[in-house]
């Protein structure tokens, strides 16, 4: 856990962090899994997963979170979107209950940009571990329940197309409404922001300085 590049997230930790991301051997991948966790104040939170997932699974999310509140990158999906790429992965979120209401988020960004984010090559290997770790995130969902209502919810949607080599090119993930929390700073939760400071970041030095890290999400419907 402290080779882990991406280390925030500190709201949702449930969502963003362990114990849903394990080191996994090689051959050893659980499929079926479901976790509930109930918080002190009686909130309950019910994780259902398709494909155990692991450590390297955890940085892509938590890379996305990263470009999603970079500047001018998250574009926020509210519970009418208008456009068709909006409403598509809006749908696929499959949005329940106070969830219905909330805001999304949408982030664009390409396969070569997210495997240099995570210090991979552009290589068919990692593009085709690239598609399967999206397609791991995409399939866990969520039921939160708590005194005020309940969500039920995806943990993000996805849609990508390939390049002529079998590359993926263009990327649109949509980002749960909890997810959305933490990233447009409700809630009181923060992810680290500029994407090059955050990945020389110590540890140690993480939790405190990654808080005076600029902030700038487009308030676009889409």
């Amino acid at each position: 856990m402290d080779d882990i590049k991406y280390p925030a997230a500190r709201s949702k930790r449930i969502i963003h962090a362990a114990p849903q991301f394990r080191p996994i051997k090689r051959g050893a991948r659980k499929k079926g899994i479901e976790r509930k966790y109930e918080a002190k104040n009686g909130d309950t939170l019910t994780i259902a997963i398709f494909h155990e997932l692991d450590i390297a699974d955890q940085d892509l999310l938590l890379c996305l979170l990263s470009i999603a509140r970079a500047e001018d990158r998250g574009v926020c999906v509210g519970p009418v979107p208008t456009t068709d790429l909006g409403i598509h992965l809006r749908d696929e979120l499959k949005l329940k209950g106070k969830a219905e209401k909330a805001t999304a988020l949408l982030v664009n960004a390409t396969g070569y940009e997210i495997l240099k984010e995570l210090g991979r090559t552009d290589g068919s290997s990692n593009y085709k571990w690239l598609r399967g770790s999206l397609k791991r995130l995409s399939r866990v969902s969520f039921d939160y329940d708590c005194k005020k209502g309940f969500w039920s919810f995806k943990l993000l949607s996805v849609m990508g197309f390939y390049g002529e080599k079998g590359e993926i090119k263009d990327i649109s993930v949509c980002i749960n409404p909890l997810s959305a929390q933490a990233i447009l700073g409700n809630d009181g939760g923060y992810v680290m922001v500029n994407r090059n400071e955050r990945s020389i970041l110590e540890k140690s030095k993480s939790s405190s300085e990654s808080k005076a890290l600029p902030l700038k999400i487009r308030e676009t419907e889409r």
